[in-house]
């Protein structure tokens, strides 16, 4: 596979490994959705039970003792985390899925508790996640920064959101006056 891969990428390390790490990556999501039963990653619509698992992170990612603060579940948060994703290229929408079917079962290798992420408590949740941030392997710090950031997006573009953080689009002079 490796001399398949450098015939066709030429003597470039760094892509080499990318894409060596990308197809690790894929098939790892496919193995672990082949074993639970459940579809594979596929680009242009997320499982259920994958979209379980993200509704799950996010409610965790983006969770806030703030009252002012809406609800990740009551805001839209999942769908707009969802579009987000599904507007990106086949491969990483591929590859997203695969990391939230990884992110599925990491809490059999990372703990705190041998069971599936969406089973865990939210204590238990938070304590995953801070393992991953702060893993001395770099794919699990990889994983938690790419959660993260699909997590956010879905989270601070709803418009229930915006007081909270102090913007508003009537506020905000680079905003057209027609989408104000």
């Amino acid at each position: 596979m490796v001399s398949f891969l450098r015939g066709v990428l030429g003597d470039k390390p760094e892509l080499l490994m990318a894409r060596m790490q990308t197809m690790g990556l894929v098939r790892t999501g496919r193995l672990f959705a082949r074993l639970s039963g459940n579809p594979p990653p596929m680009p242009g619509r997320v499982p259920e039970w994958l979209s379980e698992t993200l509704e799950r992170a996010i409610t965790r990612v983006c969770a806030a003792d703030d009252a002012d603060f809406p609800d990740p579940r009551e805001c839209g948060a999942l769908d707009a985390a969802l579009h987000f994703m599904g507007g990106m290229p086949a491969t990483t929408q591929e590859e997203l899925q695969s990391m939230l079917a990884i992110l599925e079962y990491a809490p059999y290798a990372f703990g705190p508790r041998r069971r599936r992420f969406t089973r865990l408590s939210d204590d238990e949740l938070d304590c995953l996640l801070i393992t991953l941030e702060t893993s001395p392997l770099m794919p699990a710090r990889a994983m938690f920064k790419a959660l993260k950031s699909v997590c956010m997006m879905g989270y601070y573009t709803r418009p229930e959101v915006w007081p909270a953080i102090g913007y508003s689009l009537s506020g905000n002079p680079g905003v057209p006056a027609e989408r104000r």
